[in-house]
């Protein structure tokens, strides 16, 4: 079995609380794999970890077979939808999106490609020059979702991202995250 991502004894402390304890985790590649846990688990602090966000107290990630993550090892081939992820309330959708998508390294016409397809895949094409204030939060969420599968990276780290959907959209996007599989490695977090 090949990893997209391996943690051995990841130790993150906040002062005298170990919110990991020596975490062991292997995520086979093309798989969707579910970090499900309470509210304060550790879910979002092994996310945080494995991007560098946080430095571990003890243990070693290895992304993607590349050792710990890199922003130049990893650019286009890892994205995280955070939790509580916050868009700018001026910018218009469709610009925000190619924002996003240069920062993970696409050229203009793999861009305008991966925005068409994701605006579909969301249900958002009609809101592509809407400014971000003007969505529900519901909508804002699905276009963070998008804004994660820009450039289709091998590894997707979704942290609760259901979280503000209606049903019908929650069963859509749990679709869309299985028609993934095989294709890219997609980890999520959820208290469900």
């Amino acid at each position: 079995m090949t990893a997209a991502l391996h943690m051995s004894g990841v130790v993150k402390r906040y002062g005298r609380l170990r919110a990991l304890d020596g975490l062991d985790l292997t995520v086979p590649k093309g798989s969707v794999f579910g970090l499900v846990g309470s509210n304060g688990a550790g879910k979002t602090t092994a996310m945080a970890v494995t991007l560098g966000l946080l430095a571990p107290h003890a243990g070693t990630i290895d992304v993607l077979g590349d050792g710990p993550f890199s922003a130049d090892r990893h650019v286009g081939r890892v994205s995280l939808l955070p939790q509580d992820s916050r868009l700018p309330p001026h910018a218009c959708v469709e610009e925000l999106l190619a924002f996003y998508g240069r920062l993970q390294g696409l050229n203009d016409h793999d861009l305008r490609r991966s925005i068409d397809e994701l605006l579909g895949w969301v249900h958002l094409q009609d809101r592509r020059r809407s400014a971000v204030r003007t969505l529900s939060h519901g909508m804002a969420r699905r276009m963070a979702i998008a804004q994660a599968f820009l450039g289709s990276p091998e590894l997707v780290l979704l942290d609760e991202p259901l979280n503000g959907l209606d049903p019908r959209e929650a069963a859509r996007a749990r679709e869309m995250i299985r028609e993934r599989r095989g294709h890219q490695t997609i980890v999520i977090s959820s208290h469900h």
